[in-house]
């Protein structure tokens, strides 16, 4: 019963009031690593700065930044200003890139490794959460527009693809967004959003 509170009260913390260092920081791990497999796969080499930067939309705060960006009118790339989100990013992207031995980025890759799956966890409830907390703020705001906590949800969902998109047409791939080829991504924001 205490563990079913005590995670109860996690869920709407994490929905309605802040983004706790328990979701935020498996979260940025994960998502790290993510970007670092998704960058290997595509054959592409270590770029610091760009490995740094890319991955925070990409893979790890892009959902949250372009709903916040749809919902407060501001630019996506205002929401890098949050120190918490930078502050935490950095430091999971020093632990995923720079660990000793290559530790942190090698446990969280192995299939069922308590720590990968508490991290897989966290940024599950972190999608879930995020997503409830920005469709009932888009509803507060804008109470008579029936279709933009739907649009909310599908951002929240693909942005990060969107920037991998970009990633990819920069370097000449073809590729199509998710405007032009609906995924699960799609379905997924809308019918939380519902």
């Amino acid at each position: 019963m205490v563990i079913g509170t005590a995670f109860s009260n996690l869920v709407l913390r994490s929905t309605d009031k802040e983004y706790p260092l328990i979701v935020h920081v498996p979260h940025a791990l994960i998502s790290l690593t993510r970007y670092r497999l998704w960058r290997a796969a595509e054959n592409e080499p270590r770029q610091w700065l760009y490995d740094l930067l890319v991955s925070f939309y990409s893979h790890s705060q892009g959902g949250g930044a372009g709903a916040l960006a749809l919902i407060d009118s501001k630019s996506i790339v205002s929401y890098i200003t949050r120190p918490d989100l930078t502050h935490y990013h950095l430091l999971a992207w020093l632990a995923v890139y720079w660990s000793p031995f290559d530790a942190v980025f090698r446990t969280i890759r192995i299939p069922r490794h308590p720590l990968r799956l508490f991290c897989v966890a966290m940024d599950a409830l972190d999608a879930i959460t995020s997503t409830c907390g920005l469709v009932d703020k888009a509803r507060k705001l804008h109470p008579k527009n029936l279709l933009f906590p739907a649009m909310v949800g599908v951002i929240m969902y693909n942005s990060g693809a969107f920037f991998r998109w970009c990633d990819e047409r920069s370097r000449g791939l073809p590729s199509r967004t998710f405007l032009a080829q609906p995924n699960s991504g799609v379905a997924r924001g809308a019918l939380l959003a519902a």
